[in-house]
């Protein structure tokens, strides 16, 4: 046997040497979450059953189509088995493992210990996102031979196939995030519990409507375009990516020492949510209102799309309204270490002081974001069809209402919350309680009054001191079109505290940085490999030798 030559051998060793350093490289959690995973029952299970009914099914489908598999397309009936094997483990399995695999670091404690290496909290969620890839790219190789074979027996094309494994692996990557997002958000026995069920509740849901979705593209009984099809995808990419970065953002400030800015980053992810959305929402009503036959199309509840493209702007800022809450329930104390990433400069100051944590800012924040979803949506119904504004005047006094109302909530719920906290300390998802509590409060105290002080009459008549009441006091802007002051007045309350809150922002817009203490900076320099150990200065507080 003649032996390897000395070149090859050398080659192979400088490979070996490069894989090392990649494998140095990768994230620790990566690694040992990916050998856990691979070893553990769940995985071995999963993986067993998967080969086994896939191969299963491709003989028994055959088989129950002959004779007619010679003849006819039969690709469709081998692709809605083969859509129900894949989906078990990628929008089931994968997910709940992943939430189990990040609360039993949680519970073990072991979290407690990664706390204290290196890694930020960030390296921890996406090595734990990784390792799922791993997984899925694992069942989706398993199931690639089968999914070839049918399509090698007619009735389906490369862009349905390309479709369908992408919204499969699209659902599978962002239920996997929402279940790392409910795992560290909830604490106790009862907590994680209820957040399982959560999961698992949104699992199926889930499954169903994906499920529901790709039977459609499998019969071809889709009647989509070719446009919308590719702007479908893309969208779905674009989105899931954000609302991934957003979650995965916020499960990693819940992971993050008390100390931290845990704020800052979930904002800018807002924010890059929230242009993702309206660019996406804007392309896709430019190019569909070019077609008149789609622009007079009836796409929502007897609506046209000139008229639910509003709707969606006031739907955004409800949404804003429930983010904010928790802004505005951030505690107000910075730490030093927040402190020393304070903007420095005026212009600094002028332009990312909201991004900044605490309520106070906070506040601002969601109502400057809701407020620039609503103009961004009215923009561009005034640039599409300038002539149809008198016809929606109704949703424009709604959504000038729904804006003060926003920026009323947001404001009491700031009070509510520094209330609470002279008592005790909380969360930021404590916000949400309150936001409840002081919709029901406000809602329900006014109209009680009103019933009892008339005497509970048949036909309750609107009146202004029902202003508070927003429930009644939307559908009253909506519905009755000679109140044309109402939607102002509710529009005025709610600038009027907002700019009395923004007044009284002095500490927090004033300059609050401090300057990085030398022995921080020294040991930042040295863990990014800027500064050798044998650099650092001797401790001076060590006795002389």
């Amino acid at each position: 046997m003649s032996e390897v030559p000395s070149p090859w051998i050398e080659r192979l060793q400088k490979l070996e040497v490069r894989f090392e350093a990649v494998g140095d490289a990768l994230n620790p959690i990566l690694v040992k979450e990916t050998r856990q995973a691979l070893k553990s029952r769940q995985f071995l299970i999963t993986f067993s059953l998967l080969l086994l009914a896939s191969f299963g099914w491709s003989v028994a489908g055959s088989m129950l189509q002959m004779p007619n598999i010679y003849y006819t397309p039969s690709a469709p009936r081998l692709l809605v088995g083969y859509y129900f094997l894949l989906a078990v483990p990628m929008l089931f399995v994968v997910p709940l493992a992943a939430y189990r695999s990040l609360a039993a670091e949680i519970d073990d404690g072991t979290l407690e210990l990664l706390r204290v290496t290196t890694l930020t909290p960030m390296q921890i969620v996406v090595g734990k996102l990784c390792s799922a890839l791993l997984q899925m790219m694992i069942y989706f190789v398993t199931l690639i031979p089968c999914v070839a074979y049918a399509y090698a027996l007619r009735g389906t094309d490369l862009p349905t196939l390309g479709v369908l494994l992408g919204l499969v692996l699209l659902a599978a990557i962002q239920m996997t995030v929402v279940g790392l997002f409910l795992a560290p958000l909830s604490s106790g026995r009862a907590g994680q519990l209820t957040a399982l069920i959560a999961l698992v509740a949104a699992l199926l849901i889930v499954e169903l409507y994906v499920g529901r979705q790709a039977l459609e593209l499998i019969s071809q009984a889709s009647v989509l375009s070719a446009w919308a099809r590719a702007f479908l995808s893309f969208s779905g990419v674009a989105l899931v990516a954000c609302n991934s970065y957003v979650l995965l953002t916020a499960a990693s400030a819940l992971l993050a020492p008390a100390c931290s800015n845990r704020s800052t980053k979930i904002r800018v992810a807002l924010l890059i949510q929230q242009l993702a959305v309206c660019g996406l929402l804007g392309y896709a009503v430019i190019e569909v209102y070019g077609s008149a036959s789609m622009a007079a199309m009836q796409v929502w509840f007897s609506m046209t799309l000139i008229e639910v493209v509003p709707w969606m702007g006031v739907g955004y800022a409800a949404y804003w309204l429930l983010v904010g809450s928790m802004m505005a329930a951030e505690s107000p104390i910075l730490t030093p270490r927040v402190r020393r990433e304070m903007p420095r400069s005026f212009v600094g100051r002028a332009l990312l002081t909201f991004l900044m944590p605490g309520s106070a800012t906070g506040v601002v924040f969601a109502a400057l974001a809701a407020g620039s979803a609503l103009l961004f949506v009215w923009g561009g119904v005034w640039y599409l069809e300038p002539s149809q504004l008198p016809a929606l005047v109704g949703i424009g006094r709604v959504s000038l209402a729904a804006f003060g109302y926003v920026c009323v909530f947001l404001v009491l719920t700031r009070w509510s919350a520094m209330a609470l906290r002279r008592v005790t300390d909380f969360r930021p998802a404590v916000g949400l309680a309150l936001l409840a509590i002081l919709g029901l409060a406000t809602s329900i105290t006014p109209y009680s009054i009103y019933m009892l002080v008339n005497d509970f009459p048949s036909s309750p008549t609107y009146s202004n001191w029902q202003i508070m009441n927003w429930v009644w006091t939307l559908e009253t802007v909506w519905e009755d079109r000679s109140r044309n002051y109402l939607h102002w007045g509710v529009f005025a309350i709610g600038n009027l505290m907002l700019l009395g809150h923004v007044v009284f922002l002095g500490p927090a817009v004033l300059p609050q940085h401090i300057p990085t203490p030398l022995r921080v900076e020294q040991e930042r320099q040295r863990l990014s490999g800027q500064q050798r150990d044998e650099a650092l200065p001797a401790d001076p507080l060590a006795a002389e030798a």
